[in-house]
């Protein structure tokens, strides 16, 4: 449930070498990546027009307060919608501004490859991006290095005003090797999961492993970092997902609970239970409310179930933390998504579309649709009547993620791959922008 793959294959134009050039002019004059041209596998999609005018009013249905608690693909901040691409097996990051609707690189440099051979500094910045909460050209994130084949993380402070790009905590040993997960920042403090790996010999000769995972925090004046002290260090009691208006959210799934503290990590208040056999699937949390949406569904969905042993449901968390299901069309949510006005949702409805190549079976377990019912009525003691705002028929799969901006939702693309008496779902590694009022389509990376 927490690891996903992504294969986003960039577009812009191969050019030189990384400069230090920090102008926004720059950025939005020569960065802007433009529609690529169509490859052949576009052209099977032929019920939904180009893109014409692109028209985008935040103040009709806002997403930049929205917070999707796993393993998102696409960050809503301050009206850009930020997205992890690859460059030559590179990651590089990208965001797509909202009042535009225009792709640009976060690198700046108008003339740099976004390449290895290029120099430039903004690849491999793995993980997700924690925005500092009171300066919005801060973010901090992970830069992986590789030293004679092994991994090691970096944590690095970005500055998007100047271009610059501090490693602020991380080094290379030659026995141990860190992955940093980021969390979140209370009071000028960064909190970060680390996944520990080490190598030692023993007196034989023979080299012994050990894996420990813990949570750290790393003063973001001092830069100085100090393991976490206290029973939740060693994830034993849940994962910490988020902090904000005033606690910290736990998903416990050994316990099958959610919870939350204080932020020092005391006064504990159980949120919500769940009966055994199920799974947390999606949370969200819309920051401007405090209200948090969460999905519980059973296990076996992910197993390709029939439809009669299923269950997927909603829960609402408002500011009094009390839970409450919400009452959807479906008693089978498989997915959701959260917007200032709506719940857009998928419904678990499985279909097969043969045997994989490893001998498993490839299934679409969402039907391949989208849903929506208005957010105030399903949180309340009605439910709002269920609108179909896309299907993406056998020809756009959404298996990997979306985000709803307005009218538009962004997907990352999958195929589905029919070859030798085989099926699969490739990730072909670019983001369609569906109208789904309009009609239209436009492939953006």
């Amino acid at each position: 449930m927490y690891r996903r793959i992504i294969a986003v294959l960039a577009a812009i134009p191969l050019l030189v070498s990384c400069s230090d050039g920090n102008e926004q002019k720059l950025i939005e004059k020569y960065s802007d990546v433009e529609a690529i041209e169509t490859a052949g596998y576009y052209d099977e999609i032929d019920w939904l027009e180009d893109e014409g005018k692109y028209h985008y009013d935040s103040s009709i249905d806002n997403v930049n307060d929205i917070v999707n608690l796993i393993d998102p693909l696409y960050i809503p901040h301050d009206n850009r919608i930020y997205l992890k691409m690859k460059r030559d097996n590179n990651s590089v990051w990208a965001y797509i501004d909202l009042n535009s609707g225009n792709l640009f690189y976060l690198c700046p440099d108008p003339l740099c490859a976004h390449t290895e051979e290029s120099g430039c500094k903004y690849l491999n910045i793995e993980s997700t991006l924690i925005f500092d909460p009171s300066d919005d050209n801060t973010v901090y994130a992970v830069k992986r290095m590789t030293v004679n084949g092994a991994l090691y993380d970096l944590i690095c402070e970005i500055n998007l005003r100047e271009n610059t790009i501090e490693t602020i905590y991380g080094a290379s040993t030659n026995s141990t090797y860190d992955m940093y997960n980021l969390r979140f920042i209370i009071n000028d403090n960064l909190y970060f999961q680390v996944n520990r790996s080490t190598r030692e010999k023993d007196e034989s000769g023979h080299v012994r492993k050990n894996n420990e995972v813990y949570y750290m925090t790393l003063d973001l004046n001092t830069h100085e970092a100090s393991k976490l002290e206290n029973k939740y260090v060693s994830l034993e009691h849940g994962v910490i997902l988020w902090a904000g208006n005033g606690y910290i959210l736990f998903a416990d799934e050994y316990n099958r609970r959610v919870f939350v503290t204080d932020y020092n990590f005391e006064n504990e208040i159980l949120l919500y239970e769940y009966a055994e056999n199920y799974s947390i699937n999606r949370l969200c949390i819309d920051k401007s409310s405090g209200e948090l949406y969460f999905l519980i569904y059973t296990t076996n969905m992910n197993e390709g179930a029939d439809e009669d042993e299923t269950e997927g449901y909603i829960i609402y968390i408002g500011n009094d933390l009390k839970a409450k299901r919400v009452d959807m069309p479906s008693e089978r949510i498989y997915d959701f998504r959260l917007t200032e006005n709506y719940i857009y949702y998928s419904i678990y409805s499985p279909k097969q579309y043969g045997t994989t190549p490893v001998d498993t079976t490839c299934v679409s377990k969402s039907g391949n649709k989208i849903y929506r019912i208005n957010r105030d009525m399903s949180a309340n003691d009605g439910v709002s009547e269920p609108q179909l705002v896309f299907d993406g028929r056998d020809d756009i799969f959404f298996s990997a993620d979306y985000i709803v901006c307005g009218d538009y939702i962004y997907i990352y693309y999958v195929k589905l791959m029919d070859e030798g008496g085989m099926a699969w779902f490739r990730w072909i590694g670019t983001t369609a922008r569906v109208n789904f009022v309009d009609g239209t389509i436009k492939w953006l990376t």
